[in-house]
C-alpha cells in the first residue's frame, strides 16, 4: 500500500527520534521495510527486516542459510570437512539419518540427510515422506486425510481427521473455522464503543478479488485504529488454500501499518477484463486504485475530483460499484461518501437552525430505455421512521413525511469516475450524485427489461439482496435498523411485503434491531432462495441491547414465509471472545459468501464493528446433494463484477440471481456460486451458456462467445446474432440508433436467418439492440461503410 502519513504500530504515537527517509518506525524503533538487504530477512508479517535468513537466497553468494543464520561456505566436497561430517550446500554438517525412520514423518532419508517432503505433489504413496500418503488431491499428507475425497463417502476431512458427516433436519449445517492470520485479524473503533457525536459505528471491512488471475479469491482486510490498542494494519492476503483447508498468506509489502489512517474496506474490479483484478481501497479521506498486474501501481482517486471539491479531503468512503454506467462497454466506478465527524458536525449546524431534514432515502435507479430522453429514473424505497435514521434528533419520533426537507450536503454526495481511453476520469454527472450517505450499492435488472438498475442503500439501509419469493417473484431485501424491507416495484412505487413473509424482525426485548449484512443463497438445497443476515449494535447503553442482536439464517418455506434459525444450523452467538471486550459482545457488520477453498461448500465471511473476523463454513452432510460449484464468468459485451448474472438449473426455466449483493464496507465475490452443478449461466447481455461442473466444485470458467457482429452495408447496417440458446422461433429485434447529439430513435430490424438488416442514416453513430423485449445494455459503435 502507498505511504499515508506517519507510520506507527498498535495505534501508538511514534517515538523513534528521527528515522531516515528509507526507514519506518515500529514499536519505537527505526526499521528497514521489506524487501531486505543481503543478510536480513522479512519478518513473518512481511513488513520490516530483521537479522537472519529463511533460505540461502537471503544470504550472499558466498554463504548459505543454516539454522536461520547466514554462514560462510566451508566446503565443496566431503573431504573438505572434518571426519564424521558431510558437505551439504557448501557447509560441513553432521549426518542426520541412516533410514527414513530417523526423519520426521513428512521427510525421507536422502544420502544421510533428511529431505523434507511435506505437501509435495505426488502420484503414489512412494513419492511421499515415510508415514505419509498420497492424497486424491495429488499432494502428500499425514494423518487420516488431506481432502474429503481421502475419506469414506460417509465421512469428511476436518483438520486431517476423517469424521462422520452429520445430519441436520433443516438441510444445512455450519461450523466456525479458524485460520491464521485471517480470523485473528483485529480492528477497533477509534472512539471505542461509546455514544459520541463523532462516531458512526460502521466498523471495518474488506474485499474479495482475484489478484493473480488464478481463479481463487484473495482477500483484503481493512482496520480501524484506536490509540494504545494493538490493532492489525490493513492487509492483503493471497489465497493458497486447498480443498477443506483455508490458507491465506500476507502478501509481502502489503500489510504495513498506516498510523491513524482509516483504511476500512475494499472492492474488486477488472478494468481491462483480463482476469487480473484491481482493487479499490477505501477509508476516511482515502481512495486508491491498486493494480497488481502486469506491474504494481497505485493511484489516488480523490485527486481526480476538481480542485476545491470538499470531498477531496472530507469524504468518508465505504462503498463502491464497478459498473458500465454509460453503457459504452468499459468499466466505470461509482463511489459513496458516508458519515464521518465532519459530516456529522455539518449536519448539526444545519439542525441548530431549526430545519427538519433527513438524508435522501434509499432508492432504485431504473435504467431508462432508449428514446425516453433520460439515463435513469429514481424510485425510492419508502421513507424511514425517525428511529431508523442516524440524523434523528432527541425527542423526535414517528414517520418522516413530505414536509421534511432532504438534507443536502456536498460532503455526502456520491460521485462517478468514468473510464476513458483506459484511465478513470471524473465527470460531473448529477444522476449519480446521491447525497444520502450511501452504505451499500447493488446492481440488478429489477424489471426484466435487460437494462441494469443500480440501487443505493442510504443512511439506515445497510445490506441488499435479491430474493425470489414463492408465487410473488423477485423482491429486493433491504437490511435496516428496526423493520427490514422486502420490496418490489409496481407502477412507479415500491411495495413492501416484509410483514407477509416473516422477515420484519424489528425489535427484541424492546431493542430496535440493526441488520447489516445480507447473503442470498439456497442454503438447504431445496431450490428456493434463503437468506443469511447479520446484526449488531452501535450504542453502548444499555449493555443488554448488544446481546439482543443475533445473526440468523432464514429458510424459505413452501408458502413463501421464512423460518428463522440460529444455533440450530450452527450460527455462532454474539460473545465476548470475538469482540475482545469484557463489556460488550460481538457486533456483526457486512457478510459475504464464497467457496474460498474450493471444496464445494460455501463459506460465510463476516466483519465486525470491532474485534475479529468470523468465518462460518458449510459442513458436508450425510446423503447431501453434493458439491456446490464456483463459476468464473468472462463477459464480452457488458462488463460486470459478481452481479448481472442469472443461473437456471438443467431442465428448468427458472432463473435465480443470488449473487447480487450490496454490502457495507465489504466487497463481494466476482464469482457465481451455483447450487446446480449443471445448467445455464445468463450474462447481462442475455447470452445463455451451458455449464457442467461434473459434480466437482470448480472453478469452471464460463466464457461469453462472440455472438454479435456488425457490418456496414451499401444502404444501412446489418447485425449478425448467433444465438444457439434461442429456440423461440423468429426473434423480434428492435434497434435504438443514437446520433452525435445524444438523440435517438428506434427502428425494427428485418430478419434473414441470423442476419438482421437495419435502415440507418449517415448521422447514426451508435446502436443498442433489443431482442424479444430485452435490451442489451451496450451502445455499439456502428462500423463505417
Amino acid at each position: 500500500m502507498p505511504d499515508a502519513g506517519p507510520v506507527i504500530d498498535g495505534g501508538q504515537e511514534p517515538n523513534c527520534g528521527g528515522c531516515s527517509a528509507s526507514q519506518i518506525c515500529v514499536l519505537d524503533r527505526c526499521e528497514s521495510p521489506c524487501p531486505c538487504p543481503t543478510g536480513q530477512r522479512c519478518n513473518t508479517a512481511g513488513t520490516f527486516c530483521e537479522p537472519g535468513c529463511w533460505t540461502s537466497e537471503d544470504c550472499a553468494e558466498s554463504q548459505s542459510c543454516l539454522d536461520d543464520q547466514c554462514q560462510d561456505h566451508q566446503c565443496q566436497v566431503d573431504t573438505h570437512c572434518p571426519e564424521g561430517q558431510l558437505c551439504r550446500e557448501q557447509l560441513c554438517r553432521e549426518p542426520e539419518c541412516e533410514t527414513d525412520t530417523d526423519c520426521a514423518e513428512s521427510a525421507r532419508c536422502d544420502e544421510r540427510f533428511c529431505r523434507e517432503i511435506g505437501e509435495a505433489p505426488c502420484a503414489a504413496d512412494g513419492d511421499c515422506g515415510h508415514g505419509q500418503r498420497c492424497s486424491s488431491y495429488g499432494l502428500c499428507y499425514g494423518g487420516d486425510c488431506l481432502v474429503h475425497g481421502d475419506c469414506p463417502r460417509h465421512q469428511r476431512c476436518h483438520l486431517n481427521r476423517c469424521l462422520d458427516r452429520p445430519t441436520n433436519e433443516y438441510g444445512i449445517q455450519l461450523e466456525r473455522r479458524f485460520f491464521e492470520p485471517v480470523t485473528s485479524h483485529y480492528g477497533a473503533e477509534p472512539l471505542g464503543n461509546i455514544r459520541a457525536s463523532q462516531m458512526t459505528g460502521y466498523g471495518y471491512g474488506g474485499g474479495l478479488f482475484d489478484m493473480d488471475g488464478d481463479h481463487d479469491l484473495d482477500l483484503f482486510l481493512g482496520t480501524r485504529h484506536r490509540v494504545r490498542v494493538d490493532v492489525d494494519p490493513a492487509c492483503l492476503f493471497e489465497n493458497r488454500s486447498i480443498p477443506g483447508s483455508l490458507r491465506f498468506v500476507p502478501v509481502p509489502g502489503e500489510c504495513e501499518p498506516h498510523g491513524s489512517q482509516d483504511i476500512s474496506s475494499a472492492f474488486g474490479l477488472d478494468l481491462e477484463g483480463d482476469g487480473y483484478d484491481e482493487l479499490v481501497v477505501l477509508g476516511d479521506g482515502y481512495a486508491r486504485l491498486e493494480r497488481f498486474h502486469p506491474t504494481r501501481s497505485s493511484e489516488n482517486l480523490l485527486d481526480l475530483l476538481p480542485e476545491g471539491d470538499i470531498r477531496r479531503t472530507n469524504c468518508n468512503l465505504g462503498a463502491a460499484l464497478p459498473a458500465d454506467l454509460d453503457m459504452d462497454g468499459d468499466v466505470d466506478l461509482l463511489l459513496a461518501c458516508q458519515l464521518n465527524a465532519f459530516a456529522i458536525a455539518s449536519a448539526e449546524e444545519i439542525y441548530r437552525t431549526g430545519v427538519r431534514a433527513y438524508p435522501l432515502e434509499g432508492a432504485t435507479y431504473f435504467g431508462c430505455p432508449p428514446g425516453e430522453g433520460c439515463a435513469y429514473h429514481r424510485i425510492n424505497m419508502g421513507l424511514p421512521n425517525l428511529s431508523q435514521t442516524f440524523f434523528a434528533q432527541p425527542g423526535q419520533e414517528g414517520p418522516i413525511d413530505a414536509e421534511w426537507d432532504v438534507l443536502e450536503m456536498d460532503v455526502m454526495r456520491n460521485f462517478a469516475l468514468f473510464q476513458v481511453d483506459g484511465a478513470l476520469v471524473y465527470e460531473e454527472d448529477l444522476i449519480f450524485q446521491d447525497s444520502g450517505a450511501t452504505l451499500a450499492f447493488g446492481m440488478v435488472d429489477m424489471n426484466d427489461d435487460g437494462l441494469l438498475d443500480f440501487i443505493t442503500a442510504n443512511d439506515s439501509y445497510m445490506g441488499l439482496g435479491l430474493v425470489k419469493i414463492h408465487g410473488r417473484g423477485d423482491h429486493l431485501f433491504i437490511a435496516d435498523e428496526g423493520p427490514n424491507r422486502l420490496v418490489r416495484y409496481e407502477n412507479g412505487a415500491s411495495i413492501n411485503i416484509v410483514d407477509d413473509v416473516g422477515l420484519t424482525l424489528a425489535t427484541r426485548n424492546g431493542t430496535d434491531l440493526e441488520s447489516w449484512g445480507t447473503v442470498v443463497e439456497d442454503f438447504d438445497r431445496d431450490g428456493d432462495d434463503d437468506l443469511y443476515v447479520t446484526q449488531g449494535m452501535i450504542e453502548r447503553v444499555p449493555i443488554s441491547a448488544w446481546a439482543d442482536h443475533y445473526d440468523f439464517m432464514a429458510l424459505q418455506q413452501d408458502d413463501g414465509r421464512f423460518l428463522i434459525l440460529t444455533d440450530e444450523v450452527g450460527v455462532s452467538v454474539h460473545d465476548h471472545q470475538d469482540s475482545l471486550d469484557d463489556t460488550f459482545v460481538y457486533s456483526s457488520r457486512g457478510t459475504v459468501k464464497a467457496d474460498l477453498d474450493l471444496d464445494g461448500a460455501l463459506d460465510l465471511l463476516t466483519v465486525p464493528f470491532e474485534g475479529h473476523v468470523r468465518l462460518h463454513a458449510e459442513v458436508p452432510l450425510r446423503d447431501g446433494p453434493g458439491a456446490r460449484c464456483t463459476l468464473v464468468p468472462r463477459s464480452r459485451y457488458v462488463p460486470t463484477y459478481g452481479y448481472g448474472y442469472a443461473v437456471a438449473a438443467q431442465g428448468t426455466e427458472t432463473w435465480f440471481r443470488r449473487d447480487m449483493q450490496g454490502q457495507m464496507r465489504l466487497g463481494a465475490s466476482p464469482h457465481v456460486l451455483s447450487s446446480a452443478t449443471r445448467g445455464r449461466l445468463r450474462f447481462a447481455s442475455g447470452a445463455e451458456i451451458a455449464f457442467d461442473c461434473r459434480g466437482q466444485p470448480g472453478p469452471v470458467v464460463v466464457e461469453e462467445p462472440n455472438w454479435i457482429r456488425w457490418e456496414a452495408q451499401v444502404e444501412g447496417h446489418s447485425v449478425f446474432l448467433h444465438m444457439p440458446w434461442y429456440d423461440g422461433g423468429q426473434p423480434v429485434v428492435r434497434v435504438a440508433l443514437r446520433q452525435a447529439d445524444g438523440s435517438s430513435r428506434i427502428v425494427h430490424a428485418s430478419m434473414d436467418r441470423t442476419r438482421f438488416d437495419i435502415a440507418t442514416n449517415a448521422s447514426d453513430i451508435q446502436a443498442m439492440l433489443q431482442v424479444d423485449g430485452r435490451w442489451i445494455p451496450r451502445w455499439f459503435e456502428l462500423p463505417s461503410p
